[in-house]
């Protein structure tokens, strides 16, 4: 249904004979919106919240020792929905906040 946020749909099970296997779980909107975001288009991509983790070790060459075979076989790293060859120059300009008291 248009506008929801949980569809209730089966998750991905894979083999039942994994140790320690019990699947990726609900599934989880996301949203990408970055300057080096691909944009435009719908990632149909499998994802979960480790590819956030995975995405760290592809683009700054970390490793995680955590995240299982089975796990990064089936799931994303989120690097499709980036393109950082046209990565821009300077960092953009912070609001001044000198006027800024807290009370």
């Amino acid at each position: 249904t248009a506008g929801e946020w949980y569809d209730g749909t089966p998750t991905f099970y894979g083999s039942k004979d994994v140790p320690g296997h019990f699947g990726l779980g609900v599934r989880v909107p996301m949203i990408v919106a970055s300057p080096w975001s691909m944009g435009g288009w719908v990632c149909s991509e499998t994802f979960d919240h480790t590819s956030i983790v995975r995405f760290l070790e592809a683009r700054f060459g970390v490793a995680s020792p955590n995240i299982t075979p089975w796990r990064r076989a089936v799931s994303g790293d989120l690097t499709s929905a980036f393109d950082f060859s046209a990565a821009g120059g300077a960092a953009p300009a912070m609001p001044d906040t000198s006027a800024y008291k807290p009370a």
